[in-house]
């Protein structure tokens, strides 16, 4: 008998993996396209924009990143700074723009 998925997940010659949450999928995006800054110390509210960590091109990547992973289409009206100012921003919109 083949376990079931929990929440959302899916089962693998019967390991069961869960799904990654938003933040930590975009968390390790930064890590990895950025690896040279201490990601330890950052928590998902932190403004990364003020900090130094973003810029604008690394918003576009990020843009890029969210559309291929999460499967959505940015229109202009969502690209405001703001909605990628942290982690957390970043999570509020890719859940909103899910919903839609």
């Amino acid at each position: 008998m083949r376990k079931r998925p929990a929440l959302g997940g899916r089962v693998d010659r019967g390991i069961v993996e869960l799904p990654v949450a938003v933040e930590a999928k975009i968390r390790m995006f930064l890590v990895e396209v950025l690896p040279d800054a201490d990601w330890s110390q950052v928590t998902d509210a932190d403004d990364l924009m003020s900090s130094g960590l973003l810029d604008s091109l690394a918003i576009h990547e990020v843009v890029g990143f969210l559309e291929d992973e999460f499967g959505l289409l940015f229109t202009d009206g969502d690209l405001s700074v703001e909605n990628f100012r942290s982690i957390a921003a970043m999570a509020t919109i890719v859940r909103d723009k899910g919903r839609r």
